[in-house]
């Protein structure tokens, strides 16, 4: 009997293959680097360094007294954090998704809670967010849980603006 089923399931994956098929990247090469995400962090979410890079960028944060060189450090921190949850969706490492999102997003309130029109690089990076957070949602279902982290994100940094 065990060989019938064996047989029979095999040969349903014979004349029906399975196709696992990825998501596909929200941006090419070549948006990429226009959109300044052609650098990948060295350290992400999920590696074993991390908490020891995040320690080392509180410390870091704590050091600088001037409240416009903090703003600056702060928009240095948020674009690490929006290419740490391109890198955690693309490599569609889902346990650190939500997690590298809410980071983002706590950036985000930072930023405007305490440090909001300091930091003019900001201003001009806030419409490539916006831009490439749009891209990434619409790469998911609207009912999915991706989609509604991604628009979270883009509420957020609406905000900013």
């Amino acid at each position: 009997m065990k060989k019938i089923v064996f047989f029979l399931a095999f040969l349903l994956v014979l004349v029906f293959p399975v196709r696992i098929s990825a998501i596909q990247p929200a941006f090419s090469e070549d948006e990429k680097a226009l959109l300044g995400l052609d650098k990948i962090e060295a350290i992400n979410p999920g590696t074993f360094l991390y908490p020891v890079k995040r320690l080392g960028e509180k410390i870091k944060l704590s050091l600088i007294k001037r409240k416009e060189n903090k703003a600056s450090y702060l928009s240095l921190l948020l674009q690490k954090r929006f290419r740490e949850t391109i890198y955690v969706d693309e490599k569609e490492k889902s346990g650190f998704f939500v997690e590298s999102a809410n980071r983002f997003n706590t950036q985000v309130g930072q930023i405007k809670s305490d440090y909001s029109g300091l930091d003019a690089k900001l201003k001009t990076q806030i419409p490539v967010y916006v831009s490439a957070l749009e891209k990434l949602r619409d790469k998911y279902s609207s009912n999915s849980a991706n989609w509604l982290i991604f628009q979270q994100s883009l509420d957020t940094i609406h905000q900013l603006e």
